[in-house]
């Protein structure tokens, strides 16, 4: 790398997807080459093909100290890709708590919302990350008490766990609907359309049950996801 940068080599390249070395070496989890690369004033702002940057990149593949070092050098907290994703919501598809609290620290919005109009936590609750789930709903409750005597949670924070819940519901995620409804969530499963499937099996009928059926909009966010 040293070799290629002396020869004149271009630090901030872009390959089809617009990736640029920097982008590759956090793809990697190649911290010495990233510190090399914004040592030789590689642009650590450039956003990839995909509207993605440093640090989406380095919560998508859970990268501890990258993702501290492009906190502290300023990259915004509530960028968002082509997705309509940001950092936030990609820490909890990857599910490491550490990345939502600190995302959520540094001004992340937990009422963002990706193309499909699914917020961070509807993100938690579809991937089944439990400590993420816990970390934003905390989080929510904290914003709650905030300067109020009484605490009590916005009319948003309200919607988001309710919508949340609906979602765990549509998906069969007993763990996460069982939190959700101890923080407070509310939502009526009897207008979910469930269609129970079957397949052939050794069992005694021929047929093993499989979980139940995912609506449209479900299959929009494994799209996306």
């Amino acid at each position: 790398m040293i070799a290629l940068l002396d020869a004149g080599g271009e630090i901030n390249a872009r390959d089809e997807n617009g990736m640029t070395p920097l982008h590759e070496a956090i793809r990697c989890l190649s911290v010495k080459t990233a510190r090399l690369l914004l040592k030789r004033g590689a642009d650590f702002k450039a956003i990839d093909g995909f509207g993605q940057t440093c640090l989406h990149l380095s919560v998508r593949y859970k990268h501890n100290y990258l993702l501290k070092k492009f906190i502290k050098i300023g990259l915004a907290a509530n960028a968002y890709d082509k997705f309509g994703m940001s950092p936030l919501h990609r820490a909890c598809s990857t599910g490491v708590s550490e990345h939502v609290q600190m995302l959520l620290e540094k001004g992340a919005s937990y009422k963002a919302r990706n193309t499909h109009q699914r917020s961070p936590l509807d993100i938690a609750v579809h991937r089944e990350n439990i400590k993420a789930i816990e970390v934003l709903i905390s989080w929510l409750d904290h914003s709650a008490k905030r300067g109020n005597k009484k605490p009590r949670r916005s009319r948003t924070s309200q919607e988001l766990l309710d919508q949340a819940l609906l979602l765990a519901y549509q998906f069969g995620c007993e763990k996460a609907s069982a939190r959700l409804r101890s923080a407070g969530a509310k939502a009526d499963q009897s207008t979910i359309s469930v269609r129970q499937v079957y397949m052939d099996g050794p069992s005694p009928e021929s047929r093993w049950p499989l979980k139940p059926y995912k609506s449209q909009a479900s299959s929009a966010i494994n799209k996306e996801l």
